[in-house]
């Protein structure tokens, strides 16, 4: 089970909803609406970046993972348009990122749930997990890059 705070909610990218739509989530970015438009999504996460630099050593930032093309509730380059803005708010406070997108482009598709979806096989959450252990194990044994 999952809980957002009120900002963390509204920090969920570009997912398309619709009331009406059967399938999980109501996702249909025909008929549906995008849920955080780009331009709020970017405000709400500097918003959240600047609370989270007072109360933390050190951030790092992991991208927004590949969004397969036949993804029932976005839309193929999201994925990019959505990092490409949090880059900009990292770059401009230093904050490193764990480039998840890039490594999930690579995956072959048995490391999906299922197709078209955005969600992992047990091995392709492994192999996530593996890269983002790496990415923090500096800055928490004190042997920052």
């Amino acid at each position: 089970m999952e809980f957002y705070t009120p900002e963390q909610d509204r920090l969920r990218n570009e997912q398309q909803h619709n009331p009406d739509s059967p399938l999980y989530g109501h996702r249909d970015k025909i008929k549906g609406t995008v849920s955080v438009p780009l331009d709020e999504y970017r405000d709400n996460l500097e918003r959240l970046v600047k609370r989270l630099c007072l109360a933390a050593d050190q951030l790092v930032w992991a991208s927004t993972t590949r969004i397969p093309p036949d993804e029932a509730g976005r839309f193929e380059g999201d994925d990019k348009r959505y990092n490409t803005a949090a880059s900009g708010i990292m770059k401009a406070y230093g904050i490193p990122t764990d480039d998840l997108y890039h490594l999930t482009c690579g995956f072959a598709p048995c490391l999906f749930s299922m197709p078209a979806d955005v969600h992992f096989a047990e091995e392709g959450y492994r192999l996530i997990a593996r890269q983002v252990a790496r990415s923090i194990e500096p800055y928490l044994t004190g042997q920052r890059p």
